[in-house]
C-alpha cells in the first residue's frame, strides 16, 4: 500500500499529510516526500526551521545517509604526570638519576666532541656508514645538553595501570563513532546545503520583495495614495523586474480587499 504526503499551507504554517498503513500502524514510504526542489517558493516560505530539519532527515534517510550527531570527546580517568624525574644527556644513549652523574657525561662529552659520530645506514640498509653526530637542520651540530623527563615508578605504573587500559577503551570506542560520523558527514552536509541554500535563497527573495515595497510605500505617501504615479516614481529610481511589481500590485489589492 503507497502513501501520500501532501504539504498544505494553513495561517502560514505548513501541514504535512501522510497517508497511513493501518496494517503496520506507521506511515509507509513507497513515493517519499516531496524534497525542497518539489515546493513551490510560497510552501517554502511557509516552513519553519524544524520543519526544514525534518525534510533534511527524511532526504538522508532516503538516500542511505545516517543520521547521526557528532560524537563529543569522552571524559577519560585522570592521570596523574610521572612522578620521577630523570635527565638524558644529548649524545647519550641512557637516562640518569642523579643530575650531578648527568653532568659528568655531559663535560666528557663536550671535551671529546669532534670524536663524536653516528651511524646510519644505505637506503636498502644494507651497508651501515658514519656520519657527524647531530646535524641540526643547518648542517650544524647540535648543542650538548641536558633534558629532564618525568617518568612513573613501577609502584605508581602499576597502581594507575587499569585507568590507562580504560582510557585507551573509551578512546578507541570515541574513534570508532568519529569515524563512523565522518564517513556520512559529507553527504549529510551535501543534504543539508541543497536544502537550506534553496530555503535562504527563497527567504531572501521574499524579503528583497517586502523591502521594495517598503520603499514603494513612500512614494505611495508622496504621490498621495495615487498608485500609478506612485509606480511611476518607483519603477524610475528602482528599475524593478516584472516579479517585484507583480508582488507589488499583489500587496495593493490585499490592502484594498481588507479595506
Amino acid at each position: 500500500m503507497g502513501y501520500l504526503v501532501r504539504i498544505v499551507i494553513k495561517k502560514h504554517q505548513v501541514i504535512l499529510l501522510f497517508k497511513v498503513n493501518k496494517r503496520a500502524g506507521k506511515p509507509t514510504n513507497h513515493n517519499s516526500m516531496p524534497y525542497i526542489d518539489a515546493l513551490s517558493d510560497a510552501e517554502i516560505l511557509a516552513l519553519t526551521d524544524e520543519q526544514v530539519e525534518k525534510i533534511i532527515k527524511l532526504k538522508m534517510a532516503e538516500d542511505g545517509v545516517k543520521i547521526l550527531q557528532k560524537p563529543e570527546e569522552p571524559e577519560y580517568h585522570e592521570i596523574p604526570e610521572g612522578n620521577e624525574m630523570l635527565f638524558k644527556v644529548t649524545g647519550a644513549e641512557a637516562l640518569f638519576s642523579d643530575r650531578v652523574v648527568a653532568n659528568e657525561v655531559l663535560e666528557l662529552l663536550q671535551k671529546h666532541r669532534e670524536s663524536l659520530k653516528e651511524t646510519s645506514y644505505t637506503h636498502n640498509y644494507h651497508h651501515r656508514f658514519q656520519k657527524d653526530f647531530h646535524l641540526d637542520y643547518h648542517g650544524k651540530p647540535e648543542t650538548l645538553g641536558i633534558m629532564p623527563e618525568r617518568v612513573y615508578s613501577k609502584d605508581l605504573l602499576a597502581s594507575i595501570k587499569e585507568d590507562i587500559s580504560a582510557n585507551e577503551d573509551i578512546k578507541k570506542r570515541y574513534n570508532e563513532r568519529k569515524e563512523e560520523y565522518e564517513n556520512s558527514n559529507e553527504d549529510a552536509e551535501r543534504i543539508k546545503g541543497e536544502v537550506w541554500d534553496k530555503v535562504y535563497e527563497v527567504r531572501r527573495k521574499q524579503a528583497n520583495k517586502e523591502a521594495a515595497y517598503a520603499r514603494f510605500q513612500e512614494y505611495l505617501v508622496l504621490s498621495e495614495n495615487d498608485t500609478t504615479q506612485a509606480m511611476v516614481f518607483y519603477k524610475k529610481a528602482y528599475s524593478p523586474d516584472d516579479e517585484t511589481i507583480q508582488y507589488i500590485e499583489a500587496e495593493l489589492l490585499k490592502e484594498e480587499t481588507e479595506d
